[in-house]
């Protein structure tokens, strides 16, 4: 079956128009190759209302006259800086694709908020309300359950933001495993975190701040 893409959401749902006269959604994280957007052609296999097998035909008019490609459009959702930590857990388990240096660590500053906020506050509350003991107040210790519960929470985020910081400087998400090192391996992974992205479109996406075809692969 073939159809146009006539609605891309900021969610990843999609919605093609069939040459039969029906719509079919898909996801476009089940898309593999290029970017999914509105007025593309494409092929697909229709199952109970789902298009499924989606292979790219023919490039909507966002593309460039210049026959590039890659489209000027800037990245769906936002850009601000609880925007970026928003999107990374939106993002909880995909190490697809490429994060910006803002995006990582704007992630990590709230990150570091989320869990060591309460978690200082934990500790605040039990020394004003200790008789002079080492034990944690009750009060004090839901703060550093909550504290405790925001790190479990963002650990998996966390290493899928680092995976796509790695494309975004052209390297392989396998080397956050480069972490298990000790010391070594944390400064290594932190010097990489910080470098600038790569300014071309690679084999993990286009360059950050476009949406650009390219293909994508989690750990290749």
């Amino acid at each position: 079956m073939r159809g146009e893409v006539i609605d891309v959401s900021g969610d990843g749902d999609a919605l093609v128009s069939g040459d039969d006269g029906v719509r079919y959604a898909f996801a476009t994280r089940d898309v593999r190759g290029f970017i999914v957007q509105r007025g593309d052609r494409i092929d697909f296999v229709p199952v109970d209302g789902m298009a499924t097998e989606v292979v790219l035909l023919s490039s909507g008019p966002a593309i460039s006259a210049a026959g590039t490609g890659y489209s000027a459009r800037p990245d769906a959702g936002e850009t601000s800086p609880w925007g970026y930590f928003v999107r990374c857990m939106k993002k909880y388990v995909d190490g697809y694709g490429r994060a910006r240096r803002s995006e990582y660590w704007y992630f990590v500053l709230f990150r570091v908020l989320l869990v060591g906020g309460p978690v200082f506050l934990g500790a605040i509350v039990s020394r004003m309300t200790s008789d002079g003991g080492e034990n944690v107040s009750p009060v004090g210790m839901i703060f550093m359950v909550l504290g405790g519960l925001a790190y479990v929470g963002t650990i998996i985020p966390n290493l899928c933001a680092m995976i796509r910081r790695f494309h975004d400087v052209g390297l392989s998400g396998w080397l956050v495993l480069l972490n298990a090192i000790p010391y070594l391996g944390s400064l290594v992974t932190f010097i990489i975190c910080v470098l600038p992205s790569e300014a071309r479109p690679n084999t993990h996406g286009p360059v950050p701040g476009s949406s650009r075809r390219a293909t994508a692969e989690v750990f290749s």
